[in-house]
């Protein structure tokens, strides 16, 4: 069985990068790295994040598990091809959301307390 991408690309965990919603980190950094805890451990998840103006559509990926760090320039608005726009390093000061993805697959995906611990930004 083949994943139906279009209608069903699975779940995002996000948060926004302040408080109130409608800014943006303001600064630079080299790696995001998050932790997390909970299942699925093993499934493909992904590090995702949201530039503010782009339209809420237009995400940059990238493949990641919990404690390894993530430059910005692997994150990619088609991840699992990298067929899509990079993430530039000017890019990075305009994120207003970044969470994780678990996307869908030809196979059941069990969810279990999965949550964010933690995320750095390291400089």
């Amino acid at each position: 069985m083949q994943s139906d991408y279009d209608n069903n690309w699975g779940i995002d965990i996000c948060a926004n990068a302040t408080n109130p919603p409608t800014g943006s980190l303001g600064v630079g950094f080299k790696t995001i790295t998050m932790y997390l805890t909970g299942t699925p451990g093993a499934a493909e998840l992904r590090v995702v994040v949201h530039r503010r103006g782009d339209a809420d559509d237009v995400w940059y990926c990238a493949t990641f598990s919990s404690g390894n760090a993530v430059a910005p320039a692997a994150l990619n608005t088609k991840c699992w091809d990298l067929s899509g726009t990079a993430l530039t390093e000017a890019d990075v000061r305009t994120i207003d959301r970044v969470g994780i993805q678990v996307p869908s697959s030809s196979t059941a995906i069990t969810l279990n307390n999965l949550c964010i611990t933690r995320i750095l930004f390291g400089t």
